[in-house]
């Protein structure tokens, strides 16, 4: 992931790879989830897909892990907007 993000351009080559290691599965678990969104727009994960993704994985402090993934669902959500006002401008601009 890190290697891909630095082949991007996305960070730059000094930046140290962070260590994240016992969080890393939270991670796994909601780009798991992120695969649930529904249509085209940007919306968040559903309530029912991460009650359902918890109990199959049978994660047992629920809310703990529904904080955890609202929040990371937040963050990717303002990145995304943010990106596609930036694809929407330079598109304009070169129209």
């Amino acid at each position: 992931m890190y290697g891909d993000l630095l082949a991007r351009g996305t960070i730059r080559e000094g930046d140290e790879e962070p260590n994240i290691g016992p969080f890393m599965i939270y991670i796994e678990q909601f780009f798991e989830l992120d695969t649930c969104r529904g249509g085209l727009a940007n919306n968040p994960i559903s309530f029912t897909d991460i009650y359902n993704f918890a109990m199959i994985k049978e994660i047992e402090e629920f809310d703990d892990f529904l904080y955890l993934m609202r929040r990371l669902d937040n963050i990717i959500m303002k990145y995304r907007d943010k990106k596609n006002d930036n694809s929407n401008k330079n598109h304009k601009s070169s129209s």
